[in-house]
């Protein structure tokens, strides 16, 4: 296996992590996960672009927001770091089985959810019930 191909799939879990890190914020909040986009939590200013990639922006901006220097939580970085691990670990079973991956990262969705407000949404695991069947 390449080291771009194991590169991709790090990044890959990276940007799952930076999503579920986000349903949880924004979850633990009452708050829409799809809108508004992504923006600063202190001066609320929609982030550029090149903010917006898991670990790079957070080590290029010097954990800090680009507009109002506020303290980003270190908290994001781990998790998109430990997901990177996780995807990268199991890149091979990806591969192989999309199913096992879909699965895993329904599943991951689904605790952080629940993790955030105590509940989750258990149509999206009927659905994935169903297409195994």
């Amino acid at each position: 296996m390449t080291f771009t191909l194991l590169f991709l799939f790090f990044y890959l879990g990276a940007c799952w992590g930076s999503f579920l890190f986000l349903v949880y914020e924004r979850t633990r909040l009452s708050l829409s996960i799809a809108f508004p986009s992504s923006h600063c939590d202190f001066c609320k200013n929609k982030l550029p672009y090149w903010s917006l990639f898991p670990i790079f922006s957070y080590q290029i901006g010097h954990h800090r927001c680009c507009f109002c220097g506020s303290v980003i939580s270190a908290q994001s970085l781990h998790i998109e770091f430990l997901s990177g691990i996780i995807f990268l670990c199991y890149h091979q079973l990806f591969l192989e089985n999309l199913f096992f991956a879909v699965s895993l990262m329904l599943v991951s969705y689904l605790a952080t959810e629940d993790l955030a407000i105590k509940r989750s949404n258990t149509s999206l695991l009927a659905i994935e019930v169903q297409q195994k069947s």
